[in-house]
């Protein structure tokens, strides 16, 4: 058995809510949305002794992320970010191919 803090879930979980900040940071929303969406699976969220393990502060950043990709109102603070971008992004692929309004 692991101790609860090298339980080898709680650094998956960590490790994926890293990525996907790193993907933000790159502007890759494209693939930032696809592991952010896959922690927010019924699953994922279930396994609350693991989601208790993970850090304050990634979890926090997990929100965050969570947040900004949200679907409300047609992705608008997504659309806001990738229209405020300088240079490349990756836009999640939902929002680039539906018309904005």
């Amino acid at each position: 058995m692991y101790p609860p803090y090298h339980s080898p879930s709680r650094n998956i979980g960590s490790r994926f809510i890293q990525i996907a900040e790193v993907f933000h940071q790159l502007r890759n929303f494209h693939s930032g949305f696809a592991i952010l969406s896959t922690l927010c699976k019924s699953p994922v969220e279930r396994v609350k002794i693991t989601w208790s393990r993970i850090p304050k502060s990634r979890r926090r950043t997990f929100r965050n992320l969570c947040e900004l990709l949200s679907g409300q109102d047609s992705f608008k603070t997504l659309r806001e970010l990738m229209d405020s971008s300088r240079g490349l992004c990756i836009p999640y692929t939902r929002t680039a191919l539906e018309g904005r309004h």
